[in-house]
């Protein structure tokens, strides 16, 4: 990461930027919940609508106009739960909004691929860490390798996942901007590192957090498999029931997540 050449201008995360959030808001508080869930499966949607009852809220879509549904949850009263299209640019717009909004703690509920021969599809993995290989992270903070989620909200997310009895592993996540560059070289490199999973959302979240003084944590899904022998993925080897079992067992950390 020593050669990295973006942001274009040196530096770029001590510098003041010309509006915030707040300006986009109009500086308006609104009475918000305190917590939020970022999620990008139509699946999972579908299970959290059916598990936490889902309320529309015009007023907060019309706040957040970004994400493709916002919703606010009929059995969890501190919960925001917010459907959203894939990416660190779309997930670093929303969050800075929902940060500037009043929510205080953000949980990533992703797809991920794995690297690791031990993770099949629809086991669970909490962040521990990002590896940066994405932009947006690089304009909110300093160039690093990593940037880790809020250590009191990680250890809060395990806890959770311990008291309802799912199993889970814990590891170092792989941030990239462009899936379909995904490399042989890069996937074995990081498996030497042991590193767990690969998705496009975690490291700007993070950093986001850090920079606003926030919570966030992240607990993915696998989705499909990257081995430097070859790629299986998605529908096509037949695995998407497995991943789709997952769900209903986020939905209950969900709940729990949203209660504080």
């Amino acid at each position: 990461m020593a050669g990295i050449t973006f942001p274009k201008v040196g530096e770029k995360h001590r510098l003041v930027p010309l509006y915030s959030p707040d300006n986009v808001l109009d500086s308006t508080r609104i009475k918000t919940r305190k917590r939020a869930i970022l999620i990008y499966s139509k699946d999972l949607e579908k299970v959290m609508k059916r598990e936490l009852g889902f309320l529309a809220d015009k007023r907060l879509s019309r706040l957040i106009p970004n994400p493709e549904s916002i919703y606010l949850c009929r059995s969890v009263k501190d919960l925001i739960v917010v459907k959203l299209g894939i990416g660190a640019p779309l997930t670093a717009v929303v969050a800075e909004e929902l940060y500037a909004a009043g929510v205080k703690e953000i949980l990533i509920m992703g797809i991920a691929g794995s690297l690791n021969r031990k993770l099949d599809f629809g086991d669970l993995v909490v962040c521990s860490r990002a590896v940066r290989d994405e932009g947006t992270s690089h304009h909110y903070l300093k160039n690093s390798v990593y940037v880790s989620p809020s250590s009191g909200l990680t250890v809060k997310l395990c806890r959770i996942m311990d008291k309802l009895g799912i199993k889970y592993a814990k590891g170092t996540t792989w941030t990239i901007d462009a899936p379909y560059m995904e490399t042989v070289h890069e996937v074995k490199r990081y498996r030497k590192k042991n590193v767990l999973t690969v998705e496009m959302e975690a490291a700007a979240l993070f950093a986001i957090a850090k920079r606003r003084g926030k919570g966030a944590a992240a607990l993915f899904t696998i989705s499909d498999i990257l081995d430097p022998e070859g790629w299986s993925g998605f529908d096509k080897c037949g695995k998407r029931k497995r991943r789709r079992e997952a769900y209903p067992k986020m939905a209950r950390v969900a709940r729990e997540f949203g209660k504080g």
